[in-house]
């Protein structure tokens, strides 16, 4: 099943759980923003480097749980 539809709920279980890596949720949502984004126009810009930074620090933190 596509992440990108799951509940906020469904993926912080699937984080806490260690399921899923923060930087491939973030990175799911950055490919969705790619599809769609095209057509919907929803962001002026996208700060890819930056998420995947954060995405980044939030998995280190997640392993020292």
């Amino acid at each position: 099943m596509d992440i990108t539809v799951r509940t906020a709920e469904e993926l912080h279980s699937l984080l806490s759980g260690k399921e899923i890596s923060a930087i491939e949720l973030t990175k799911a949502f950055l490919d969705r923003v790619k599809t769609v984004d095209p057509e919907v126009k929803a962001f002026i810009s996208v700060t890819e480097e930056i998420a995947l930074a954060q995405a980044q620090k939030v998995d280190e933190k997640l392993r020292m749980v």
